[in-house]
């Protein structure tokens, strides 16, 4: 169920506008969760939630996202192996799954963030075709 929520995330985020190119709304990537969510975990996703992240934050999230997307395209995958690969991204990602999820959720009401990310997206989707 928790690497079930970065597939809806990450579905949301890349697909209906994850891509400025592709059309100006986007939606947020499901939020990933971490393995045993804690308090203290859950006090932070709460608190970050309503902060302003920073532009590594951002960036790491919209590279999380496209990768995640990429994964979930991998028709040589089974799903266990996609929730697994996704939760390793957002684990590897320079961010906490809490903070993921933050960005995640305040992106469905917070049209500055929602822009902001997918400049991101649109930026290393530029990066990694001109690679």
């Amino acid at each position: 169920m928790k690497t079930g929520i970065i597939t809806a995330t990450c579905a949301l985020a890349l697909s209906s506008a994850a891509f400025a190119e592709a059309g100006p709304a986007a939606s947020a990537p499901a939020p990933a969760e971490p393995a045993q969510p804690s308090a203290n975990a859950e006090a932070q996703m709460g608190a970050q939630a309503q902060a302003d992240f920073t532009e590594a934050q951002i960036g790491n999230y919209a590279k999380a996202a496209t990768k995640i997307r990429g994964v979930q395209q991998d028709a040589t995958m089974d799903d266990s192996a996609k929730q697994a690969k996704m939760m390793e991204i957002v684990t590897t990602s320079g961010l906490e799954p809490a903070t993921f999820n933050a960005i995640s959720r305040q992106m469905q009401t917070d049209a500055e963030l929602k822009e902001k990310v997918q400049l991101a997206i649109a930026q290393n989707m530029g990066q990694s075709s001109n690679q």
